[in-house]
């Protein structure tokens, strides 16, 4: 469902509660078991980049090697 505004996109991923894609999760998970360190680069700008942070561990991410978000402008 993409129909929404940029404040109703900002407002969701405030909330830190959007599921993890299971095929994504999955090639996280088998790069980690093959000892692949891996980086998350989002265009999600640093307002909200702590929201993303508590949405990828409440949804089965962990111990990724960093979160890359856009800077404020």
């Amino acid at each position: 469902d993409f129909s929404a505004n940029r404040k109703m996109i900002h407002e969701r991923i405030l909330a830190a509660n959007t599921p993890a894609l299971l095929p994504t999760l999955s090639l996280f998970k088998d790069a980690q078991e093959n000892g692949i360190n891996v980086f998350f680069v989002t265009g999600r700008p640093e307002s909200e980049c702590d929201a993303s942070r508590i949405n990828l561990e409440k949804t089965g991410y962990h111990h990724w090697a960093e979160l890359i978000c856009r800077p404020q402008e």
